[in-house]
């Protein structure tokens, strides 16, 4: 794995694995989150999935094979690729994992203990004898029974909701759950007392999630590891080695918690009887620095019990324990095929397996059925093969088929697949093979289509016509072949590939443990895949387990499946596979179940008996069975050890084979890191040595720059010049060029050099002939062109006959199809013979000459030339080219004179605007700006020019000498060599100026390149520290951070990651120093919110919101603020602030994937704040409309605010909020409160109850509530008969144990008011079982 400073290659998508109950998502989602903060590019999703275990919730998970239903489902996503990784709660891990897979990461802990829920009881100790108690685990149910014998223990099974709502409708007293599902579900408030490890010892890895992988994916397992906590991973590994030492699983009462007491790790576990009768305890410590440490605690724990006498208790329960058989259904369909008949073996209770037998792509080349389906109006018929021709033509199909084309399809999955796609009758034709008698089973194949198509259509009426075919690549050609010796026209086109799947060695394990005995069944769907699985085998399986695979029950739908699957040797069973439910109970029905243990043979015939011998025969019979078996049971035992020893062996090679190959991995990765990192040193390398490259010839380049002001000013009104010449030749936009070249006249006019005054010259000529510039209005000179363009289609030539000419079709009209042939075929005789002979002779009067020579079809040519001529004349008024455009004007009007009709109002219109566009076109030129640019270009010239004309002059002055006397001597020298030697001097002088300028430079350029040295370093530092402080290195991550702060630039981001790693160390004071450190006004925000964040993970919720006080109103509205100031208000309780944030969040952040959780918790604000306003009505009420619209229609709130309300004598009101919350929402607990709003005149309550009544005319709830107030109202007979009805209608039932035992109450005191005391007695009996029951969880 790569070192932790390496940075990682984000991956391009993560696919994770988990269930599909509430909590199993949330966690999901919480390690998606966790990975996008690290990987912010990687798409995440999440693979919802539902596994067996959730499916079987009417028996105890020891009964239906344990915590691995959980998983399995989830394990072979991982194995075919599906899922990258699987999220689990680890206590459902199987302590063993599959072959091929690993937990490449444990994550923090959260709170291991169990919660004691109960909406009436505040702890096990307070509930009355008898009472029910719910849980799931044999732990749990255990430790209840050894401290409270006087309760009961009955199973609960279900996600967390489920458990919740079971409680809540009055089946249990209490639950026992695990106190981390429902706090990450905001489920905290239902929680009434947290049970210590000393009265409920947690289960091994409880509260803790692990991520599972493939073991072969080395690079999944690095992303992970940054998610990886080393001190939970420790202490869960210590627990789970427990479990594993002494065989721990669903039907053993066993615990083990491990817990940090500061480097002290504290193992504690626990084994006892179901019963609770006898508990087992051991404890022990370490001081572990590796895992391998932290295993071996487990292993002396586990020890520690055994001694006890943990090991009976564990095989006691094994040997009781009923194994349950497992039935699997290998499905070898294409992926992705096979989506229903999935459901419907799961449903049926079957575990499934997905072995793909063939794998379907989309052809390279479609262009073939993109061209067939945009001509589908031509096809007679259309046949898709298969729904995967359909799927994967669907990308092609029209948005609506032609109805008068039918299409034949082979079976009703393709009927389904097109009425996905809007396809279906009535409005299109579907043709599939149907049921021609009851005694005679359908068959879905080529053969039942032709003959569907044939008592439908008729398959001579496809002669001559075209018939398109959509299948895959290869297939059979006996339905092509058919409808070709019909006399159709058969077009096939493949709309898939068909590849033979490259199985990966987990599912290859797969196959091997069902062929090595367990129950299942192949269902073979297709020939293809026989082929392919006859392939396969031979390939990667020995030839004992090719022999137990023919030997296999092989499922298939078709006579020709089965006639291949004859030839390939396997053993079949064929089944009419009219819809997934034959196939779903034949599967069922072919697993065979593999007998129990202890089952004995059936025997063929009654033993026969033998006569009696004497006794001494008798006695040596029985010494040598004796002898026999002693020798036999000694043998057995010597082979058993032998195997035992034999397995260890094999077991120690395979993971030492395990062990090397994953050294040689890490060694290879390690190798790939190190070239990697000495790559990019390379790249950085030159990339460095590039850049001080460029800055040098920066540096240079500034230095020639600022040597001379007027050479700066010169280039730069140069470059304006250019750029002003192109936006003048390109746009012609004479005003924005005339500002332009007057803001380099203001330029120029700040120097008083002689080469700016023959510039500035130059542009006051090009100033004067911009401003003279006529304006031109191009685009409306441009439209008259265009519409000149448009008329030319329209012009009549000079004598042209005007009349079109009539040209037969071939299609026949509406009229023409009553005809007969013979009249048909008159007519178009004789109008094509009256077309011939107008056009013999056509006789025009010509006044220009050249149009003599014009023949009739040469119109056409004529045309297109003067179209030609006016597009040139177009791209010439753009070009502003005024010469080329009135050449091209002009000839458009010859040509318009000399061959087209004069006497046409349309000609006579183009000649008036093409003479109009003509007398323009002398305005279209614009003035360039090329003298001015001349004149600052030849500047330099002239300069060059002058010297060498000077030098010229001085050579030209003959032989005259310089005389330099210095007595006593004289020196004669040449005037030229003299002119030379200064001219030297000056060069030699100037060159020691610049020496000396780089050297005074010298200084302040080692200062900047000192600077940009530590400005880099405190870069590296600040990333390091980043790196850190993600990979849960705070320490280091501090230190990194207070060398990064050492740079200006660095030192605002490097001081809130120290604060960070500080608050993680608990270093609050050096937290507050780097928080302080932050100065920068725009870092002020971050510091403020950092600040907020730091102080709510802390529960420091006032110096939070002091924090967040602090931050602008515009940035306190933020999302991160609102969040963090949520959780402030919620650790203070301050409910009212809570509504009014989560408005806050809802108005902007709706769709944000917390939005459920601010929906709870706006749910517990609404009832704290309704229990705070309860000892007064007018607050009550005024706290009642405070709350959101959504809260005040949520039944359960709305039945809270009627209780209290009803409480303090407001009936009124209270009835009037539940009243229109079931206007919104029908609720039974709401009717039932409904009866309490009476008080002294419940008769208005009773006239809308009735009204309610008529549109529930059999609620259950609703009668009693009517019972109850007739009851009221004194109303004995109505109340009677709602009452009775009541009770008939929730008998029904057996969710209504609490409603039958009310009504049943209700109708006791009624007969008792009555002076009927038999009917009261037996009401009250009734009333009573129905409670026992009720308490007692059993059905009534």
């Amino acid at each position: 794995m790569p070192s932790k400073s390496t940075p990682l290659r984000a991956p391009s998508t993560l696919v994770i694995a988990s269930r599909q109950s509430r909590l199993a998502l949330w966690q999901a989602q919480y390690v998606s989150d966790a990975l996008q903060k690290l990987y912010p590019a990687t798409k995440i999703e999440i693979l919802g999935m539902t596994t067996r275990g959730d499916r079987i919730l009417d028996r105890a998970l020891s009964k239906v094979g344990g915590k691995s239903l959980f998983v399995k489902e989830l394990e072979y996503a991982l194995a075919d690729g599906r899922a990258h990784l699987a999220v689990h709660s680890l206590k459902d891990v199987p302590m063993v994992l599959p072959e091929g897979l690993k937990l490449a990461a444990i994550l923090e802990r959260a709170d291991p203990r169990d919660a004691f829920v109960s909406p009436y009881y505040e702890s096990l100790a307070a509930l009355p004898a008898g009472s029910v108690v719910g849980t799931s685990s044999l732990r749990r149910e255990a430790m209840v029974r050894a401290r409270y014998p006087h309760l009961k223990v009955h199973p609960l099974r279900g996600n967390l909701d489920t458990r919740l709502n079971k409680l809540d409708a009055g089946e249990y007293a209490a639950i026992i759950v695990a106190a981390a599902g429902l706090i990450r579900l905001d489920l905290s408030e239902r929680i009434r007392l947290v049970l210590e490890p000393s009265e409920s010892l947690p289960a091994a890895g409880q509260g803790a999630l692990g991520i599972e992988i493939c073991a072969e994916r080395a690079d999944v397992e690095a992303w992970l590891a940054p998610l990886h906590h080393h001190r939970t991973a420790f202490a869960v590994e210590a627990e789970r080695a427990v479990s594993c030492s002494l065989g721990g699983s669903c039907d053993v009462p066993l615990a083990a918690f491990a817990q940090w007491q500061g480097e002290l790790l504290h193992l504690e576990a626990k084994v006892a009887t179901p019963d609770g009768g006898r508990v087992l305890c051991a404890q022990g410590q370490a001081t572990p620095s590796t895992l391998a440490q932290a295993v071996a605690l487990g292993h002396s724990v586990a020890a520690e019990l055994g001694r006890q006498g943990a090991f009976e208790i564990v095989q006691a329960l094994s040997l009781h324990a009923v194994p349950a058989v497992t039935r699997t259904a290998v499905l070898t369909g294409s992926r992705g095929q096979s989506v229903s008949l999935l459901q419907a073996l799961a449903v049926a209770g079957m575990e499934t397996f997905e072995f793909p037998l063939i794998e379907i792509f989309s052809t390279n080349d479609q262009t073939l059925l993109v061209k067939a389906f945009a001509a589908l109006k031509h096809y007679a018929l259309v046949i898709f093969v298969s729904p995967a021709a359909i799927e994967f033509a669907s990308a092609h199909l029209p948005l609506q088929w032609p109805t008068t084309v039918p299409i034949g399809v082979v079976g009703p999955g393709s009927v389904r697949a097109l009425k996905q796609y809007g396809i279906a009758a009535p409005l299109q034709r579907v043709i599939a093979p149907h049921q021609r008698s009851a005694d005679q089973a359908v068959r879905y194949d080529s053969e039942a289509l032709a003959a569907a198509l044939d008592q439908t259509l008729g398959l001579a009426s496809l002669n001559r016509r075209s018939v398109l075919i959509v299948r895959g690549d290869s297939g059979r050609e006996w339905l092509a072949d058919t409808l070709r010796a019909e006399g159709a026209q058969i077009e096939v086109v493949s709309a898939y590939r068909r590849a033979l799947p490259v199985p990966t060695r987990v599912q290859w394990t797969r196959v091997r443990a069902l062929l090595a005995g367990e129950p299942h069944a192949w269902l073979l769907t297709s020939s293809q895949g026989v082929r392919n699985l006859e392939r396969l085998a031979q390939a990667h399986l020995s030839e004992a387990e090719q022999s137990a695979l023919k030997r296999s029950p092989m499922i298939v739908p078709h006579a020709r499946i089965a006639e291949c699957a004859a030839a390939a040797g396997f053993r079949y069973r064929r089944i009419s596979m009219t819809d997934h439910k034959n196939l779903t109970q034949e599967a069922a029905s072919k697993v065979p179940a593999k007998p129990a243990s202890g089952a004995q043979p059936f025997l063929s015939a009654p033993a026969a008996t033998k006569p009696r011998r004497a006794a001494g025969v008798l006695w040596l019979w029985l010494i040598w069975l004796l002898t026999v078996a002693g020798g036999l049971a000694g043998g057995y035992v010597l082979h058993q050890k032998f195997k035992a020893e034999n397995i260890q062996l094999i077991e120690r090679q395979q993971t030492n084979e395990r062990a090397l190959i994953e050294a040689g991995i890490k060694s290879q990765q390690a190798l790939d890191t190190l070239g990697q990192m000495q790559t990019q040193l390379v790249q950085l390398t030159g990339r460095l040595d590039e850049t001080q490259t460029r800055q040098q010839a920066l540096e240079r380049l500034s230095q020639k720059l600022t040597q001379s002001r007027d050479d700066w000013m010169l280039a730069e009104v140069e470059q304006t010049l250019a750029f002003a010449n192109e936006q003048l030749q390109l746009t012609g936009n004479a005003q924005r060029v005339l500002v332009t070249l007057h803001h380099a006249d203001t330029q120029l006019a700040a120097s008083t050099s002689p080469r700016a005054l023959a510039v500035r010259k130059a542009l006051g000529r090009d100033l004067e002939a911009l401003k003279a510039t006529p304006q031109i209005d191009l685009m409306g000179l441009a439209l008259k062109l265009d519409a000149v363009l448009a008329q030319v289609d329209r012009l009549p030539l000079a004598g042209e006959v005007t009349a079109p000419l009539v040209v037969p079709t071939a299609r026949e009209s509406p009229t023409e199809r009553q005809l007969p042939l013979w009249q048909i075929g008159w007519q178009r005789f004789k109008a094509g013979a009256m077309q011939q002979l107008a056009s013999f002779v056509q006789v025009r009067r010509l006044d220009h000459a050249d149009t003599l020579f014009v023949a009739p079809d040469q119109g056409y040519f004529l045309r297109e030339n003067l179209k030609l001529r006016l597009l040139a004349a177009r791209l010439s008024l753009f070009a502003r080219n005024a010469v080329q455009l009135k050449a091209d004007v002009q000839g458009v009007a010859a040509a318009l004179t000399r061959y087209f009709d004069a006497a046409s109002t349309h000609t006579s219109s183009a000649l008036e605007s093409i003479k109009q566009i003509e007398q323009a076109a002398a305005d279209v030129a614009l003035p360039s700006l090329e003298a001015s640019l001349q004149a600052v270009r030849l500047l330099w010239l002239a300069f060059l020019f002058a010297a060498a004309v000077l030098i010229a002059l001085l050579g030209s002055w003959g032989t005259g000498q310089v005389l330099i006397i210095q007595a006593p001597y004289r020196i004669d020298m040449s005037i030229h060599l003299f002119g030379v030697m200064l001219v030297a001097a000056f060069i030699a002088f100037y060159l020691l100026l610049r020496l000396l300028a780089h050297l005074l430079q010298m200084p302040a350029r080692l200062a900047a390149y000192r600077m940009r040295l530590r400005a880099a370093k405190a870069r590296d530092a600040l990333s390091s520290a980043l790196s850190y402080l993600f990979a849960g290195r705070f320490t280091r991550a501090e230190k990194a951070a207070r060398n990064a702060s050492l740079s200006v630039e660095n030192k605002n981001a490097a001081a809130l990651i120290g604060a960070r790693a500080a608050h993680q160390l608990h270093e609050y004071a050096r937290r507050d120093e780097w928080l302080a450190q932050a100065t920068a006004s725009q870092w002020q925000e971050a510091r403020l919110l950092s600040s907020a964040k730091m102080h709510i993970d802390a529960h420091d919720a006032e110096g939070a919101l002091a924090a967040l006080s602090e931050m602008p109103a515009q940035s306190a509205r933020r999302f991160s603020a609102q969040h963090i100031a949520l959780r402030a208000h919620q650790q203070l309780k301050h409910w009212p602030q809570v509504l009014q944030v989560i408005k806050t969040l809802n108005a902007h952040e709706a769709s944000h994937p917390l939005a459920s959780s601010w929906q709870r918790l706006q749910q517990v604000a609404a009832e704290h704040i309704l229990h705070e306003c309860r000892h007064e009505a007018q607050a009550l009420l005024m706290g009642w409309h405070s709350l959101p619209l959504s809260e005040q229609q949520r039944p359960r709130t709305a039945d809270l605010a009627a209780q209290l309300l009803i409480a303090l004598e407001r009936h009124k009101e209270a009835r009037r909020i539940i009243e229109e919350v079931l206007a919104e929402h029908w609720d039974a607990s709401l009717l039932r409160r409904y009866i309490q709003c009476a008080g002294q005149d419940p008769l208005p309550l009773i006239q809308r109850a009735e009204a309610w009544q008529l549109e529930y005319p059999d609620d259950p709830d609703l009668l009693f509530t009517l019972g109850g107030l007739c009851q009221q109202q004194k109303l004995w007979g109505k109340a009677q008969a709602f009452l009775e009805k009541a009770l008939r209608l929730a008998s029904r039932s057996e969710d209504s144990v609490t409603l039958r035992a009310e009504v049943h109450r209700t109708l006791a005191r009624l007969h008792e008011e009555l002076g009927q005391r038999d009917q009261a007695s037996e009401h009250y009996r009734a009333s009573a079982l129905a409670f026992e029951l009720k308490m007692g969880g059993l059905p009534f």
